[in-house]
């Protein structure tokens, strides 16, 4: 799937949401946003999943993993810990899944402390997700324009994901459709916009949440 011709000519405007005082406003309600959860909710939830990750597998609790940016800087993107390392019988590292980031992962909560990332600078709250430094080289070789998606900050959550699009990428042809989404945003993002991706960002996580419960 290639990006219509029209499109390729509509991104080359500069007149997007990104550009100006309203970048000025999409970062002061992401550090407001953000800082609001982190000292709301986090006292709270952060504990509970930590004992809940540790209780289930030991371990750290977070994971941190480079990833690619704004201006395509690379960042420590922080999540809560989803995988356990094990020996396989020819003593290689194999990773697996555990039962709580099984639930984690279906719900989207794993990507909750990247309000951090946001906090910082690093993310917004609402912009294409970023990918790691491996996948980003493969993309870029994959997808036309690809790296437009890095004029903004990538988000915790995005239109994409707003779209059904979340977790692995399972072929060459769905990241280029993911990607044709986020330039739509990148292209066209609006404070309303974002407010409606939030808000359907929290319907799927809360229905995701309860599935996966339902299902462990």
């Amino acid at each position: 799937m290639h990006l219509p011709i029209s499109f390729e000519r509509d991104f080359e405007r500069k007149d997007n949401f990104i550009s100006g005082w309203k970048s000025m406003i999409k970062r002061f309600v992401d550090i407001l946003f953000s800082l609001s959860i982190i000292l709301f909710l986090f006292p709270v939830i952060i504990p509970f999943i930590a004992l809940c990750i540790y209780i289930d597998s030991g371990g750290p609790v977070f994971f941190i993993q480079k990833r690619v940016g704004y201006g395509q800087r690379v960042f420590n993107c922080l999540k809560f810990r989803t995988m356990k390392g094990c020996l396989d019988q020819e003593g290689q590292l194999v990773l697996n899944v555990t039962r709580v980031g099984a639930i984690l992962r279906n719900s989207g909560l794993d990507e909750l402390p990247q309000l951090f990332n946001v906090l910082i600078g690093d993310m917004s709250v609402v912009g294409p997700r970023p990918y790691s430094i491996q996948d980003d080289e493969t993309f870029s070789r994959q997808v036309v324009y690809f790296n437009r998606r890095y004029q903004v900050r990538p988000g915790i959550t995005g239109l994409a994901q707003a779209e059904g699009y979340k977790g692995w990428i399972k072929n060459e042809e769905e990241i280029r459709e993911r990607t044709t989404i986020d330039l739509m945003y990148v292209n066209a993002s609006s404070l309303t916009g974002d407010v409606k991706i939030i808000f359907r960002s929290i319907i799927f996580l809360i229905t995701e949440l309860f599935k996966s419960l339902w299902k462990h």
